[in-house]
């Protein structure tokens, strides 16, 4: 599952090409956010290189995703002064740039996925296994993980690199202007420089040998540099090929072009091969009949395409996306683990939590032997299940459409996710709760919600928290979490009492229809709140409840594992993981019945 965090940044103007500008940052420190997460020095230091060369958007929004690779992460590593993950952005969108400049763009947040899963007590949760997978620019109105966070533009002098002496290898070959006849060859030192490693970082062994040189305007590189970079990072190759095109088409273009309807050698054929390069190995198997790997759904293929000299009616070349949106069809993005106990199993078969009740003290006389007190220890156990899905994929939809195992590795992460919540509410809806009220009038169901006129009003979650208070829990502001349907969501922001306080108190809550907290209590809004049939009137069962009254057991993390089965020429694609929720409390849960 992907997880976001807003944390302090800083960025700083490096250099900038035309509209292209190259920004110092930092995205992340060894820290514990506002969101209970704890991102240890370990973690981020194994992970910072995953940052390198993702994408970006804005506030996290897909629809706001920058053109890739025009825009995008460059080279990234974790600074072992400031227990930081620092590094270079590049932007080519003016308008971007311009709210940089301006400080409407003033904070970052990272994307990233617990591939070894979380630690997590009632205070924090540690992340494991950190990869990145993405950066988000935040505008200035969207609040940080950390509110106490701040993002400035540092005022810098921009200046042209010397590509032969200061350039970093990486920008050597994106910029094409780079690759002039004084330039025709790299440098060692440059290689060296980029890609190498802290003193205590994990070492990386570097090809030294000198790059050979050509008699022709190419940037040349030794057979073993190329295997490198190609092993290491295919995109990176990609882009050099581009490259290596653009500079061949400036160096012919006073030569008169003859129409032929032939495809030349040129680095779209390396491309090609590069590409089916990779197709390959998934349908070998990388030399095994089976194969695992690691979740990341921001990793990108190229598309590529030939243009015959003669255009026939119909055959005017096409543009088509190289990404698949995968639509949640109402299922939820928000994680439900981070508000529960989770428990990760190791060579063990079941999860028990226990608790015990509180005491009643009475007088005690001097020589009178008092009555033992009455304590009750419970057990609750949880037993994981198998859960999950299986898909098999045609070689020939994979050759075809190569962005598919992408758009399914997302769509499984996105159902984990869903799945946990779903658990959730169906473990709920078996409990009968002790606190029970009206989404209208706040008042106590005792035993069924087939009422009429059950529109969901603010009372209702001002009673909710009586009532836990009454049963002696903390319910100060950020303890508590209300999970509701999108209806009731709809019902609680016209309230007219609450939208009375937003005009008065926050008004831009009415501008942009986001309501975070109500009361010191966390809103997520989800379409897999339970609903209820009855006989006359239909209910959706929401939830408020006390952060950890919840246990997660979990005995595999989400896998996503592949299997060539080359007699049917298919590769099947199982995700899978062991789970169970639990209630811990039934009276830390206050069930909320809103009208469908």
């Amino acid at each position: 599952m992907i997880i976001t965090e807003a944390f302090e940044t800083k960025f700083e103007l490096f250099s900038q090409e035309n509209n292209v500008k190259i920004w110092k940052v930092r995205a992340i420190s060894a820290t514990v956010t506002g969101n209970k997460r704890e991102y240890t020095r370990e973690e981020l230091q194994l992970g910072a290189r995953s940052l390198a060369f993702r994408p970006l958007n804005v506030n996290h929004d897909q629809d706001q995703s920058l053109p890739y690779p025009e825009n995008q992460t460059l080279e990234m590593t974790f600074d072992i002064n400031t227990d930081a993950v620092i590094g270079k952005i590049q932007v080519a969108d003016s308008k971007i740039n311009d709210m940089i400049l301006t400080n409407k763009i003033n904070k970052l947040s990272i994307e990233q996925i617990a591939t070894k899963g979380e630690d997590c007590d009632n205070k924090k949760c540690i992340q494991k296994g950190v990869t990145f997978t993405g950066l988000a620019l935040l505008t200035s109105d969207v609040e940080a993980g950390d509110p106490s966070t701040e993002i400035k533009a540092e005022s810098c002098q921009c200046e042209k690199q010397n590509s032969s002496q200061n350039s970093s290898f990486n920008s050597e070959i994106l910029s094409d202007k780079s690759m002039t006849k004084e330039n025709s060859s790299v440098d060692t030192a440059v290689v060296d420089t980029t890609i190498a490693t802290k003193a205590d970082e994990i070492p990386t062994t570097i090809p030294t040998t000198n790059p050979t040189t050509s008699t022709q305007n190419i940037i040349g590189l030794s057979e073993e540099q190329f295997n490198y970079l190609k092993t290491t990072n295919s995109k990176l190759i990609d882009e050099f090929t581009k490259a290596l095109a653009n500079f061949k088409a400036t160096e012919k273009k006073e030569e008169s072009i003859i129409p032929s309807s032939k495809v030349v050698e040129s680095a779209t054929v390396e491309s090609f091969k590069i590409v089916h390069e990779f197709l390959n190995g998934v349908k070998n198997g990388i030399g095994q009949n089976s194969t695992q790997w690691q979740i990341n759904l921001d990793e990108q293929y190229k598309t590529w395409g030939y243009e015959a000299v003669t255009i026939s009616a119909g055959d005017a070349p096409q543009l088509f996306s190289n990404r698949i949106i995968v639509t949640p069809d109402g299922k939820t993005k928000v994680p439900i683990r981070q508000y529960c106990q989770v428990t990760t199993l190791n060579g063990a078969e079941k999860a028990n939590w226990y608790k015990i009740g509180a005491v009643s003290f009475g007088a005690i006389t001097e020589g009178t032997e008092p009555t033992n007190v009455s304590h009750t220890l419970t057990k609750i156990t949880a037993t994981p299940a198998i859960r999950g899905g299986v898909q098999r994929i045609g070689f020939s939809q994979i050759e075809d459409v190569p962005a598919l195992t992408n758009a399914v590795n997302e769509s499984f992460v996105l159902e984990a996710i869903a799945d946990e919540e779903k658990l959730l509410h169906t473990e709920f809806d078996s409990v009968s709760p002790s606190n029970w009220v009206n989404a209208n009038t706040g008042a106590t169901i005792s035993s069924s919600d087939d009422v009429s006129g059950m529109t969901f009003k603010g009372k209702a979650i001002v009673n909710s928290l009586v009532k836990l208070q009454n049963q002696g829990y903390d319910t100060s502001a950020g303890n508590c979490v209300l999970v509701l349907h999108p209806k009731a969501f709809g019902e609680l922001l016209v309230d007219s009492d609450i939208s009375s306080f937003y005009q008065n108190g926050n008004p831009s809550i009415t501008a942009t229809g986001a309501l975070a907290q109500i009361y010191g209590v966390q809103i997520i809004v989800s379409p897999q709140v339970k609903a209820k049939t009855n006989t006359t009137n239909h209910t959706y069962r929401n939830l408020l409840f006390v952060k950890g009254a919840f246990g997660i057991a979990t005995a595999r993390d989400m896998t996503m594992e592949a299997q060539r089965r080359n007699e049917v020429q298919q590769v099947v694609v199982s995700g899978t993981q062991r789970i169970a929720v639990k209630t811990l409390d039934e009276k830390m849960v206050v069930r909320i019945s809103s009208a469908q």
